[in-house]
């Protein structure tokens, strides 16, 4: 979200939003020769802060030490901010009154900027609207906004305890990188290459040394997945998925796959000119080996790319490097991913009954990961019937917990009340049916 939008002064009329905004109020005592953005924008963000202020409290978890965690470190990234501003501004004991104001009022503007990016401020509020700006009729220096909008509960909640508890941070072993390079109408002899493993093991190679380079700090190697070790890893994924953290073979304990998949098409040729007109399509995904579950996954997108070849000019060479780059495009993102990857050590199959349709699934589990985000809980469908679908829960804790946070939340949503069911064999919920009140 960016952080000043076109904002609709006045109530919306649309109902969507009415029904879901929660009003915010911000304050600000303006100092002379603020701008008017800089108040909408200081009022703007003290009126999201009233919000977030509520939304944990409905979220029943504890307000003040969140404001107390967040100040702190906070405060923490500023103290370097001082220092680095008066040297840039060269403000020292011999600078004029008219020099340390000039400090004061930047130092001002870039501390705002940087407490609306920090920890993703800014992407709290998915849409918001100002309803009113005016000023304290004792001090027309005193501001006060009137702001509603809606709030991604999700990332609050992903916020509030990577700050309070800590954010943990997953060990990895091995990132082991496969690769798989399709060719539609062309062939490695067309390329003049013999043997089609060079060419594809240069490139996987070259994306090995990039990321061996470039590894994450909680990866400790990065390897090809040789051959040996694929037959093993084909034979690991038949495992069902609530028996696979208990059969994790040794050699994939804590570890990644990066799995990539390119598609080399020759789309026209043309002799007279030796020119060649070539499409280049690619994904990849990330996946955790220890619960199985995929963690990340890139879309290269499609392109084309043309060559008119002459002199010592190398077709073979020309394709590597474009895949070789095409791919290393997104291996930033690899990297914030495989950082991002959040503990899980149990799995829980969940039997669901007499579900209306699948959007009450679906908005079931996008409740219980909400409130189960201190337990990295994930919800994955596994299999389905008529009337009955089994789920599997991915989570860092113990079951009694994720029950708990089960029994909690049986009522805490309109349109997905449930009853739990709990026998010697079984763990299932039954929703319950809606009626309707006129």
């Amino acid at each position: 979200m960016r952080w000043i939008l076109c904002c609709l002064l006045g109530i919306l009329n649309s109902q969507a939003f009415a029904n879901n905004f929660v009003k915010g109020e911000g304050h600000f005592y303006q100092h002379n020769g603020d701008s008017y953005q800089f108040i909408k924008e200081q009022l703007i963000y003290e009126s999201v802060k009233s919000i977030v202020s509520k939304e944990i409290e409905q979220l029943g978890l504890n307000k003040e030490k969140f404001w107390e965690k967040y100040e702190s470190k906070l405060n923490k990234k500023f103290e370097n901010f001082e220092e680095s501003l008066k040297a840039s501004l060269n403000i020292t004991e011999n600078s004029s009154p008219a020099q340390r104001q000039n400090y004061k009022d930047e130092l001002r503007k870039r501390k705002l900027n940087y407490r609306k990016r920090f920890l993703g401020f800014n992407r709290l509020l998915t849409k918001y609207a100002i309803s009113k700006i005016s000023r304290s009729s004792r001090d027309p220096k005193y501001r006060i906004m009137k702001l509603e909008g809606q709030l991604d509960r999700n990332y609050l909640t992903k916020i509030y305890y990577n700050l309070v508890s800590g954010k943990r941070s997953t060990a990895f072993n091995n990132l082991y990188i496969k690769t798989h390079f399709k060719m539609n109408n062309l062939s490695f002899t067309e390329l003049g290459i013999e043997n089609e493993k060079d060419f594809e093991g240069e490139i996987s190679k070259s994306w090995l040394t990039w990321l061996s380079q470039h590894k994450p700090v909680n990866v400790s190697t990065v390897q090809l997945l040789d051959d040996e070790k694929s037959d093993r890893l084909i034979e690991y994924l038949k495992i069902p998925a609530d028996q696979v953290l208990t059969n994790v073979p040794e050699v994939f304990e804590s570890s990644l796959l990066f799995d990539i998949e390119m598609e080399i098409i020759k789309r026209e040729f043309d002799e007279n000119l030796n020119s060649y007109k070539f499409e280049y399509k690619g994904h990849a995904y990330l996946k955790d080996l220890h619960s199985n579950l995929i963690v990340g996954s890139y879309d290269f997108g499609t392109q084309e790319k043309k060559y008119r070849l002459s002199g010592n000019l190398s077709l073979a060479n020309l394709i590597a490097n474009h895949v070789y780059q095409m791919a290393v495009g997104y291996f930033n993102q690899v990297q914030s991913s495989v950082k991002a990857v959040e503990p899980i050590t149990q799995v829980m199959r969940l039997h669901a009954f007499s579900f209306k349709n699948i959007n009450q699934i679906n908005s079931f589990i996008e409740l219980i990961e909400q409130k189960g985000i201190k337990h990295s809980l994930k919800a994955k469908v596994d299999s389905f019937g008529l009337d009955n679908i089994d789920l599997l829960l991915y989570y860092d804790g113990q079951p009694a917990e994720i029950k708990e946070l089960l029994s909690a939340s049986q009522s805490a949503k309109k349109g997905i009340e449930f009853d739990l069911i709990e026998t010697d064999k079984d763990f299932g919920i039954k929703f319950k049916e809606v009626t309707e009140t006129l």
